[in-house]
């Protein structure tokens, strides 16, 4: 994924629909090499981009409704004949420009195989339904992705075994060589976009505030973020934050920087769900408003889509995590206290704050300050 090319984008397709001037000798050149690699290897699917490219379809459809795209680029020129799986259909990519059922008729009209998440799960599969039952959609084009999703689950044997075998995901998930294979490039990922002051990496003499902020109450944010920090530091203190926190808890958040000489705040959060706002509450807001006037240094982290960074404070220190998985935090403490070096790049540009590539790159432990 995702096709045919998604790498050449400043525009995040969960909030609005790229248009790419490539012409087919450009995507020969570079965006299909990775492609027509994977096809030649074996790979059974592939995911298409919501973006669109006038010089191979003229309607600038995103590629993911675009039938010269999916059938005559993907299918007829490169020879594709597995699953083809629709990226988010709830992106804004697709949903500024059309409704949940004609998105999904397209799609399949386009050559895709498989939906995914629909913007409405209803107005979708009946518009879909309905186009079949009119002549729009013939039932041998649906049957052609019906024999290619049934010939995807023949090939890992769930017409031998339908069910997992409890007793043996251990030796498959988490097993200690795929622990580390994450661990390194959790942290390889770490990108540290601000270091006012040379905040980082903290001293171990210094007292932590952690503030996890999240749109859903989740008591295990922070957790992995703490446990690692208070090996090295003085002490960590962890609080939450949520949507429906009242003033007075945010209040108290506030007070804590009485006892603590740097604040990390992170947020776990997606940009709106993938809708282009900031998800929070007024409470919530204006904790942010305050937090670059707190008498204390702040680190804030993006445990998620980067472009929330462009709807917060410039603090003392920005860092973008990109994911808040229990590794990312592990990874992201180590990176706050010096353990391993930091060398991520932004692979996006975060409009009016930090461009495409940027990233300090700091050295590791032997470097820490005391």
């Amino acid at each position: 994924k995702h096709f045919p090319g998604h790498g050449d984008t400043e525009e995040d397709t969960h909030m609005k629909l790229p248009v790419l001037p490539f012409d087919q000798a450009r995507l020969d050149a570079i965006e299909l090499i990775p492609f027509k690699a994977g096809i030649a290897a074996g790979a059974r699917a592939v995911m298409t981009a919501h973006i669109a490219l006038p010089k191979i379809d003229s309607v600038k459809r995103p590629a993911t409704l675009s039938p010269p795209v999916i059938t005559g680029l993907l299918r007829e020129k490169l020879g594709f004949g597995g699953i083809v799986v629709t990226d988010g259909m709830t992106m804004q990519g697709v949903t500024d420009h059309y409704t949940p059922d004609e998105a999904a008729i397209l799609a399949i009209e386009a050559g895709a195989d498989v939906l995914l998440v629909p913007d409405n799960f209803a107005q979708a599969y009946h518009g879909l339904l309905q186009a079949v039952k009119s002549g729009r959609i013939s039932r041998a084009r649906i049957q052609e992705s019906v024999r290619r999703v049934l010939a995807a689950k023949a090939w890992v044997g769930l017409e031998r075994e339908r069910f997992v075998d409890i007793e043996r995901v251990s030796s498959h998930v988490g097993a200690p060589g795929s622990e580390a294979v994450a661990d390194s490039i959790f942290a390889a990922s770490i990108t540290l976009l601000r270091n006012s002051g040379h905040i980082l990496p903290l001293s171990k003499k210094m007292r932590v505030q952690i503030v996890a902020v999240t749109d859903e109450p989740n008591l295990e944010v922070g957790e992995a973020l703490k446990e690692v920090l208070e090996s090295h530091v003085k002490a960590v203190g962890l609080c939450r934050l949520w949507n429906e926190s009242c003033r007075e808890a945010v209040d108290r958040v506030r007070k804590t920087q009485l006892h603590a000489d740097v604040f990390v705040i992170g947020v776990y959060l997606s940009v709106g769900s993938w809708k282009g706002e900031l998800g929070f509450s007024q409470e919530l807001r204006e904790f942010f408003s305050t937090v670059s006037r707190m008498r204390r240094p702040a680190v804030i982290v993006a445990f998620g889509d980067p472009y929330v960074l462009s709807k917060l404070p410039v603090t003392d220190g920005v860092v973008a995590a990109y994911t808040g998985h229990r590794k990312s935090e592990q990874a992201v403490a180590r990176a706050l206290i010096g353990a391993v070096e930091v060398a991520g790049r932004l692979p996006v540009t975060i409009p009016g704050k930090f461009n495409f590539g940027a990233g300090i790159r700091v050295r590791s432990s032997q470097h820490t300050k005391e």
